[in-house]
């Protein structure tokens, strides 16, 4: 496809289709490096709605994405935003990489990674009460450069283009945006809120675990939950309880926000049990903050005892024994009592021996886990310095490279000088330092004739400029600051028309309506002539001819100039 809109976004090829429009991938003209942006081309679904409330929808909704991808380097760029022809267009910074639909199945750790980052772009967005509402994995791309996710595609634009008007007088739109399988329930019937947003997003982290869509999961016959985790080998428990409490169906039991969901899992991930160590390991105990034990420690109440007497003896021999005094019977009781009491505070002692042993067990894993994520961050620290370092390495590659592309191009404009001052003696010599007027701007003014673009005559209204000579067609122009070619047909020179010398020509061929006299060739219509009209021939290319109106069947027309086609002339 070699389209060019706006006169510098020229399309490559399409990237996808919806009913919303096309997407399609660019070169921007204009830029220093030909870049490639992404060019979304909206429309309309909605027919009865006014254009004008449409486009002033559009523009809002452009200017919080230009917001959004200014202060977040996960969200793309938005370069430009235009109305063209009933079209609406979104000019986009090109993301090259994958999407996660493309990456296939990710482990348990690489989706926790994902997982994080992708929750810090959320809070971002949801704190300028942005609700994305398509999450997809289609719509996160794992950028080349440098690993990171990316998230594109929001659909608050899209869900412009379903906008009406209603009999009260308010704008609404008339389409839900999202995928099937990853619309939370309110989304369907058009109720979005920020859980919408990490309701799609657990969904899209189980497809990366699982490689299935939602709708491809099997799921609970009496409860309506998927059932996936069976699925996944080595699946990190921490990982699983907060995806599955990410996608419950009704909100009041799913996260609420970003940062709640963000907090969940950094937590879930220290949970411990606690373990009774070794009779006699000694373990240090640190001043680290833990979560105390709340449960009070269990106490042992002593029974209520009765006081035992001994009982009376029968005497079954001739010879009796004394009775026995109060005195030795209560002194009985009293170790008795203390008998009690001892092995009562020798249970109370053991478990709370056992529960200060069991705190300090838990205090040492919480401390094996410290030392262990502790590592995990000077490992990923480093690989992030390699990795900038690799970027460093490229980054100066880049500039040698583009050091040398402007080398060449200095080099080649200097050979185009030389063939400027070569060919100057061929230039025709009436027209040397002669003042030209640019017809419909923007003009492209090039190195050599259809050779690289210096600059553009980017007025508003026709534009006067010096020439030095012509071959061939084109003139030589100094407008860019050095010398430079633009094409004959963009200009014209008022001063060097001699109409007594030109042949006169007669309208002819017109079947149905006028022969529209132009500005510029192609360009806007200023009149029109009529069969049998006579004009007279000033100059032009084949098939655009410069004509001066001698005697028009509408003689307000006598004496204007301009360009028509010259299919429609028979000239002298």
């Amino acid at each position: 496809m070699n389209e060019i809109l706006c006169d510098r976004y020229q399309i490559l090829h399409p990237l996808g289709s919806g009913g919303f429009g096309e997407t399609f991938l660019a070169v921007d003209l204009h830029s220093p490096t030909q870049r490639k942006v992404v060019v979304k081309a909206l429309k309309s679904v909605n027919h009865n709605t006014s254009s004008e409330i449409i486009e002033k929808l559009f523009l809002k909704e452009a200017q919080v994405l230009e917001e959004l991808g200014q202060n977040c380097p996960q969200i793309p760029t938005l370069y430009a935003y235009f109305c063209q022809d009933d079209k609406y267009y979104l000019v986009q910074e090109y993301i090259e990489g994958k999407n996660l639909s493309q990456s296939g199945i990710l482990s348990s750790d690489r989706c926790l990674t994902i997982l994080t980052s992708l929750l810090d772009t959320l809070k971002y967005v949801h704190s300028k009460n942005i609700i994305h509402r398509d999450i997809k994995p289609e719509n996160i791309i794992i950028r080349a450069s440098d690993g990171l996710p990316v998230l594109i595609d929001f659909g608050a634009v899209k869900e412009t283009m379903g906008s009406f008007n209603t009999s009260s007088g308010s704008t609404v739109s008339s389409v839900v945006i999202g995928t099937r399988g990853f619309i939370a329930p309110e989304q369907s019937m058009g109720r979005t809120v920020f859980s919408t947003d990490l309701f799609a997003l657990g969904l899209t982290m189980i497809y990366s675990l699982t490689g299935k869509y939602p709708i491809e999961l099997p799921s609970n016959n009496l409860t309506g939950e998927l059932e996936w985790q069976n699925l996944v080998a080595n699946l990190h428990p921490s990982l699983a309880r907060v995806l599955e409490k990410a996608i419950k169906m009704e909100i009041s039991n799913r996260y609420l926000t970003a940062e709640a969901m963000q907090e969940d899992l950094y937590l879930s991930q220290f949970q411990t049990v606690a373990v009774v160590p070794p009779k006699g390991e000694n373990i240090k105990t640190s001043n680290i903050n833990i979560e105390k034990n709340t449960d009070p420690i269990p106490v042992v109440q002593p029974p209520v005892s009765q006081p035992i007497y001994p009982e009376p003896e029968i005497n079954t021999s001739s010879n009796s024994y004394p009775k026995q005094n109060d005195k030795s019977s209560s002194n009985i009781l009293i170790i008795l009592l203390i008998l009690i009491l001892a092995l009562l505070g020798s249970l109370v002692g053991f478990f709370i021996i056992q529960n200060i042993n069991q705190t300090q067990q838990k205090i040492a894993e919480i401390e094996q886990e410290k030392e262990r994520i502790k590592s995990q961050l000077s490992e990923e620290n480093l690989n992030k310095e390699r990795e900038e370092l690799e970027a460093l390495k490229q980054e100066v590659e880049q500039q040698r490279l583009e050091a040398e592309r402007l080398y060449q191009k200095a080099k080649e404009e200097d050979r185009n000088k030389e063939k400027i001052s070569n060919t100057t003696g061929s230039f025709d010599s009436g027209s040397q330092n002669i003042s030209a007027i640019v017809f419909d701007p923007p003009s492209n003014i090039r190195t050599t004739p259809n050779g690289e673009i210096i600059c553009s005559v980017n007025a508003v209204t026709s534009i006067t400029i010096n020439t030095y000579g012509s071959a061939n067609g084109w003139y030589v122009t100094d407008f860019c600051g050095r010398n430079g070619y633009i094409h004959h047909s963009q200009i014209h020179f008022e001063n060097t028309v001699h109409v007594e010398k030109n042949p006169s020509c007669l309208v002819t061929n017109i079947k149905t309506g006028q022969l529209a006299v132009r500005k510029s060739p192609g360009g806007e219509s200023l009149a029109g002539l009529n069969n049998d009209d006579v004009v007279q021939y000033i100059r032009g290319d084949f098939p655009w001819y410069y004509i001066r109106v001698i005697e028009g069947s509408n003689r307000s027309l006598n004496g204007r100039t301009g360009w028509v086609n010259a299919n429609y002339l028979e000239c002298a």
